[in-house]
């Protein structure tokens, strides 16, 4: 994805938040990253703005 999209991967979400795969994933599964799936599964999406969201206001980890 460019750098000036709206829409990130599930990808450069990780690299935005400096989050590792098990936190990317337990995070998309506690719904913590609101994101959309393609019809394969192989691609997650959301937008940039949530991910921002996120670091402005926090992630409560458990």
């Amino acid at each position: 994805m460019e750098d000036n999209s709206p829409i990130m991967n599930l990808e450069e979400i990780a690299r935005y938040l400096k989050i590792g795969k098990s936190t990317r994933y337990k995070m998309l599964r506690e719904s913590k990253i609101p994101a959309v799936k393609t019809e394969s599964g192989r691609n997650i999406f959301t937008e940039k703005k949530v991910i921002a969201s996120i670091l402005q206001f926090g992630y409560e980890q458990r």
